[in-house]
């Protein structure tokens, strides 16, 4: 690998932003898949989180819905970049609804379907809520409070089992 190809390995690694606007697209809502570059939102939530990462050492945060702002998407990526960068880390993404929970996986599918092959992990597994990444020993999760499943999963217990 050359010092540029290193250079902007450790450039993406480290910066979000940088690492989304190369390495991850979104669907606009022209329908047009295109590189995510965070909007006006999206950089203030981004500048809070890493200035609370710096100050702290770690991030704990509270986002009120707000429709269209494209937080859902700023979150996803995060968790994205996270565990496509770091052995062993898990993403487990809790919905309200099942419509909620199939969209926010698929934003992970597509994240990694467009995502450069010199970016992409390769995936042991996938399925409807599941991405395995076998060589990182981590992935994604998405569930749908309330089901049966997931009660099962909080309780320790198979997912035939009664909650």
């Amino acid at each position: 690998m050359t010092a540029v190809g290193r250079a902007e390995r450790v450039k993406l690694r480290n910066d979000l932003a940088a690492y989304a606007a190369r390495c991850l697209k979104i669907r606009d809502r022209r329908g047009v898949v295109a590189p995510l570059r965070f909007n006006g939102p999206q950089r203030r939530v981004h500048n809070a989180i890493e200035q609370q990462r710096r100050d702290r050492g770690r991030v704990r945060v509270l986002i009120p819905k707000a429709r269209q702002w494209g937080c859902s998407t700023y979150v996803e990526a995060r968790l994205y970049h996270a565990v496509t960068h770091r052995f062993g880390a898990r993403a487990y993404i809790l919905t309200h609804t099942k419509d909620a929970t199939d969209a926010i996986f698929e934003m992970a599918r597509h994240f990694h379907g467009h995502c450069p092959r010199d970016w992409r992990p390769s995936t042991g597994r996938t399925n409807a809520k599941e991405l395995w990444f076998d060589g990182l020993n981590g992935g994604f999760e998405v569930g749908t409070a309330g089901t049966k499943a997931m009660c099962s999963a909080a309780l320790g217990q198979n997912a035939t089992s009664e909650p």
